[in-house]
């Protein structure tokens, strides 16, 4: 309980920019079918992050996660860099600030990425937890998290 007390009083220091929530609303499309690019599994760093405190059906979901949106999810961040300068990089500090400090309170795989699922679905206004889970395994990827 006071793991949990000190993660939730931790979420008030981080806060994440309004323009995830684009992203959330984006994955929740059912035009997205048509923009989905596979990537292949040859080029996942899941594997290699993953520990034994991450469970194979936690793992396995976001590997598929990865290959399924990757592409897709980037193809969004670029197009927001190209309105606003550096809002990828923001973002991702703000992913890795928070992954940071939930480390330090329990480096449990399987605890840190429902952490920031659970972050993430509320500083969003819990749109979509789906959504908010398909970002992290984003981030995860792009080695934001369990780097």
């Amino acid at each position: 309980m006071l793991q949990d007390a000190q993660l939730k009083n931790t979420y008030a220091l981080f806060n994440i920019e309004e323009e995830i929530k684009e992203i959330l609303k984006n994955l929740n499309d059912e035009s997205l079918e048509e923009d989905l690019v596979r990537l292949s599994y040859e080029s996942l760093k899941i594997e290699q992050k993953a520990n034994d405190t991450l469970p194979f059906a936690i793992k396995r979901t976001i590997k598929n996660d990865v290959v399924d949106y990757f592409d897709y999810i980037h193809k969004i961040f670029i197009e927001m860099d190209k309105v606003t300068p550096y809002k990828f990089d923001t973002l991702a500090a703000q992913i890795k600030g928070f992954y940071c400090k939930t480390m330090q309170i329990n480096p449990n795989q399987e605890f840190v990425y429902a952490s920031l699922v659970d972050w993430l679905n509320e500083k969003t206004g819990s749109y979509s937890r789906r959504a908010c889970e398909i970002v992290i395994a984003y981030f995860i990827q792009d080695c934001e998290v369990f780097s």
